[in-house]
């Protein structure tokens, strides 16, 4: 996390970024998990968890393949 609160994850969807919100929106685990972060973000009362979630282009991508 940056010190101005800003903070990001990473995921791999074999799918597209909308296909991945809608799945995570039916697992169970999701709504648990967004339950216990919730203290930790500033959501507005009219969005759902997960719908300020926005997709973010690839910059570059590193694979390290050792030998």
């Amino acid at each position: 996390m940056k010190g101005d609160g800003a903070l990001f994850g990473y995921f791999q969807t074999p799918g597209t970024f909308e296909d991945a919100l809608e799945g995570m929106s039916t697992e169970k685990v999701n709504a648990e998990w967004q339950e216990i972060v919730k203290p930790f973000f500033k959501i507005p009362e009219s969005s759902a968890p997960g719908e300020t979630m926005i997709e973010m282009p690839a910059v570059f991508h590193l694979d390290y393949k050792k030998g």
